[in-house]
């Protein structure tokens, strides 16, 4: 029978069927920096957007550098290719692809369950969807974190109660499922979100026990032979103190906030890391001293908090890598890890920025420069550098400041965010989280600013530049402020660049010139980042002057100049 199944999954990949969805988190204040579906894709630390594989999910009208299908017709991309900018986070499972950008709005492309549609639309170039979105999840169905920390589905699969808004048919309006959500996973009918006070929540298939509540639901449906399997169509509380969570259908595992990796389900492929291929129905702790989990096709991967990366269950698309077997039980891969994707291929994202790449490559999705049925990658190959490092997901010490669960008071920067929320400066990005490494963008910056001052109103109602239109904009009188004292003449053409990402140039050229001070020299910039340096507002701050600002040092330099 595995044979069988097995062999049913080759055809149905061969004939450009979608392979399983990746059960990694959305999580909000982290930028997911690469993931591998169909497609794989990864952020550089300059915002840029990479992507391989089908050409139909890359964003750019479908043009590859090679064609796949018995008639050559389906061209895919082999090699990585910049495909679009500034973004912070990216999602990609099955044949959807999801961006958010530095403003917070989502973006999506590829086969899109798209709001109000009967049917996924093919979008073969990135497509706003919303704004205000912390964090996404998309494959058939669409799961998005708000900055509000609320968490909201739509889809076309819910016939397990997937989508957790009480029903069982497709819905392609969002509905909101809960409140102050920091996390989510989903994979094959299952479903689960983690909340800020660490409560673990879940919905969907329950034929595992997944819900760890007998195996019963509000739902189920007759399978003749196999008896009834419930599911449930809305959200059930089944732990507490979790730090992760990966569902991947009928295995699930989560990490404790004690590092503790617990694993329950099926265990056919040896996903559950114990040695055997015995179903286990209540979970059983893996290992300790993890900081994140996921798992897809019967593969499992884990990050331990010293940076290794360890692996076990299927090898049958080439998961495992330096082998052609499944393993029982987690074994090391390799050090200096901060990030994994598993899908049928496998991406690990190292510490130093480097990408490494193995698995299954049918349509080029591994990187590497070729493809075709028997094209597996046995042994991890570098990609691409460059590639941006996400916070880490280990739960830190420290205590949290200012109410933010992502920023500790050994920050360097925790003073400066507490200043900036009691001054009204920004509230952060959810109730929750500050998000530090976050990019900003320059309409940010300029208000962030202009309430650091004491949100003066600007002397006129008429603004100097063609793209700030809209009277009722947050930045609005943000930005005719900041024109009419000198401290921004935008970037020329008579427009601001309001979703331009922010520069550590930029930013300390504002607060030059709102000291009054001439930000000019040798380069447009020199004087200004001198200036700083003299005044202390970039001490300990390791940047280039034309490099990416984060949240971080934003508030960090603001509250050097105005507040310290």
């Amino acid at each position: 029978m595995k044979k069988l199944l097995s062999s049913v999954l080759v055809l149905l990949l061969c004939l450009g069927m979608t392979p399983p969805a990746a059960a990694e988190m959305a999580v909000v204040g982290e930028r997911t920096t690469i993931s591998a579906g169909a497609a794989t894709g990864a952020v550089k630390e300059d915002g840029s957007l990479w992507m391989w594989g089908p050409a139909t999910m890359l964003g750019n009208g479908a043009v590859g550098n090679d064609n796949y299908g018995y008639s050559g017709d389906h061209p895919i991309q082999t090699v990585p290719l910049k495909v679009w900018d500034s973004v912070v986070s990216f999602n990609c499972n099955g044949r959807v692809a999801s961006a958010i950008r530095a403003d917070g709005s989502l973006w999506m492309w590829g086969d899109v369950p798209l709001i109000g549609a009967e049917r996924p639309a093919v979008v073969t170039a990135p497509m706003k969807v919303m704004d205000d979105v912390a964090a996404v999840y998309s494959d058939n169905n669409v799961a998005v974190i708000k900055t509000d920390g609320s968490l909201w589905t739509w889809g076309y699969e819910n016939s397990s109660g997937d989508l957790g808004n009480g029903t069982t048919e497709p819905t392609m309006t969002p509905v909101k499922i809960l409140d102050n959500v920091v996390a989510f996973s989903s994979a094959m009918g299952s479903s689960a979100a983690i909340k800020s006070d660490g409560s673990l929540w879940m919905w969907g298939r329950n034929d595992y026990n997944q819900l760890l509540n007998g195996g019963v639901g509000n739902g189920s449906l007759n399978l003749g032979p196999r008896g009834t399997v419930w599911f449930q169509t809305v959200p059930v509380k089944v732990m507490d103190d979790v730090a992760c969570v990966s569902c991947s259908g009928t295995t699930t595992a989560v990490v404790k906030t004690d590092g503790t990796l617990w694993m329950w389900g099926s265990n056919s492929s040896a996903a559950l890391g114990d040695g055997t291929y015995t179903d286990r129905l209540t979970p059983e702790k893996v290992m300790d001293n993890v900081s994140y989990v996921t798992s897809c096709g019967g593969a499992v991967a884990a990050i331990k908090t010293d940076g290794t990366l360890w692996m076990w269950g299927s090898d049958e698309f080439g998961q495992q890598p330096y082998t052609t077997r499944s393993v029982t039980t987690p074994t090391k891969v390799m050090d200096d890890v901060a990030a994994v994707s598993l899908n049928l291929h496998v991406a690990a994202l190292k510490t130093d920025g480097t990408l490494w790449m193995w698995g299954y490559n049918l349509e080029g999705e591994a990187g590497v420069g070729s493809w075709g049925d028997n094209n597996t990658v046995q042994d991890p190959t570098l990609v691409l550098t460059d590639v941006a490092v996400p916070v880490s997901a280990v739960t830190p010490t420290a205590p949290a400041v200012a109410g933010f669960s992502d920023v500790h008071e050994d920050d360097y920067y925790a003073e400066a965010v507490a200043w900036a929320k009691d001054a009204g400066v920004t509230g952060g990005t959810s109730a929750t989280t500050f998000s530090p490494d976050n990019t900003v963008t320059r309409a940010e910056a300029v208000t962030f600013l202009w309430r650091a001052a004491g949100s003066p109103q600007p002397a006129s109602s008429a603004s100097p530049f063609s793209d700030v239109a809209d009277p009722g904009a947050y930045y609005y009188s943000a930005v005719l402020w900041a024109a009419e004292q000198g401290i921004t003449g935008g970037v020329g053409d008579n427009r601001f660049d309001l979703n331009g990402t922010l520069t550590y140039d930029q930013i300390l050229a504002m607060l030059c010139r709102a000291a009054g001070e001439d930000a000019a020299g040798s380069g447009w910039s020199d004087a200004a980042v001198s200036w700083a340096a003299e005044n202390g507002l970039t001490d300990g701050l390791d940047f280039t002057a034309s490099g990416n600002c984060p949240r971080s040092d934003v508030v960090y330099c603001l509250w050097k100049q105005l507040a310290e």
